[in-house]
């Protein structure tokens, strides 16, 4: 389990439209947020297995095979490192994260 893709850098202030695709054989999540927010999230995932992400920015589900968009702006600096990760149980701890570098 992983993301495979260049590394991610960016600007503060700018806007980025991430076209995600699930090569795998299983339900994956691209979601972006701080360590502090993966967590939460996980505790989140693991207490309503098959939640909806609809409502949630930043995140998106995807079954094996589909591709999803999702648009964030970076319009801060955040506190602690931002990643990229899948919140489903047991995937950030397979590896399934990557770090978002962001300049001012």
């Amino acid at each position: 389990m992983a993301f495979r893709h260049p590394p991610i850098s960016v600007r503060v202030g700018e806007t980025i439209l991430f076209e995600v695709t699930n090569t795998g054989s299983m339900a994956h999540e691209f979601s972006i947020g701080t360590l502090s927010d993966h967590r939460a999230h996980q505790v989140m995932m693991r207490d309503n297995p098959g939640m909806s992400h609809e409502d949630m920015p930043g995140s998106i589900n995807l079954a094996p095979g589909e591709t999803g968009q999702l648009v964030w702006l970076f319009d801060s600096m955040p506190d602690e490192p931002l990643e990229v990760a899948c919140n489903l149980p047991g995937h950030y701890q397979a590896g399934m994260f990557s770090q978002v570098r962001i300049r001012e």
